[in-house]
């Protein structure tokens, strides 16, 4: 789950009786890093033997949170039948990504704001260059100053947190691929909002730049997926071009 700082989030824990008996007020206690609070709703008073039960918190992201993957790890509590003695098991940890501040502005070069997560098939994700060489973001003859330059397959995850409206670009297979060979270089590009796609390019070759032009409004996480086109990823260096958004 994605959560921003200073940000009150509801989480659900699933508590399951793998006994042969009843357990009896069940309740749950959430660890958090300092700084993070939790209030937790009133859980069911029984659980049955082969049953389960879910209970809600409301976690609130510490203002000073640091960007990045935190565990949040529950812990049970409950009486079992014919006992007065609480008996406490612990839970696995789950994860919440903290992340960074969402752009601001009109026109903001969106490969200019930090990113949640990014990979590439090869090397690392470049910012405003080509992947794996420092070559200026070439695509057709054309060169972008600003953008990202990533290898098949590949996603690059960024906050917006609802507060931009629009996302423009263009999407290609940098010209550098040219210098290695006539071999791969075709890849498909897809932009996905909240888990749905709002766009994709079909299959992209070299030589050509496909525009985009997205309404982004209310989108909180924004993911940049870069597939292989099913013939693998070789010399599939892929291009993000001109990437602005426009946000509050």
């Amino acid at each position: 789950m994605l959560v921003s700082a200073g940000q009150s989030v509801r989480v659900r824990v699933t508590l399951h009786d793998d006994g042969t008996t009843p357990v009896r007020r069940p309740s749950l206690a959430l660890a958090l890093p300092e700084g993070w609070r939790s209030t937790v709703d009133t859980g069911p008073r029984m659980i049955t033997p082969g049953t389960a039960a879910t209970v809600d918190a409301t976690v609130t992201v510490g203002a000073d949170a640091t960007t990045g993957p935190v565990l949040v790890s529950a812990e049970a509590s409950f009486v079992p039948t014919g006992s007065r003695d609480v008996v406490t098991v612990p839970g696995a940890p789950s994860v919440l990504t903290v992340a960074p501040a969402p752009p601001t502005g009109a026109g903001v070069a969106l490969s200019h704001e930090p990113w949640v997560s990014a990979t590439s098939g090869w090397m690392q994700p470049a910012v405003d260059e080509s992947v794996g060489g420092g070559n200026p973001l070439q695509v057709a003859g054309t060169v972008h100053a600003t953008g990202l330059g990533v290898a098949s397959p590949s996603a690059v995850r960024y906050h917006l947190g609802g507060v931009c409206t629009r996302l423009t670009g263009a999407v290609g297979i940098d010209d550098v691929v040219g210098s290695v060979g006539p071999d791969g270089g075709t890849s498909t590009f897809d932009v996905v909002g909240d888990g749905r796609t709002l766009w994709s390019s079909g299959v992209v070759t070299r030589g050509a730049a496909s525009p985009f032009d997205l309404d982004v409004t209310g989108v909180r996480d924004l993911r940049l997926v870069v597939g292989d086109a099913g013939d693998g990823g070789y010399n599939d260096r892929a291009d993000w071009l001109s990437l602005t958004t426009d946000c509050a």
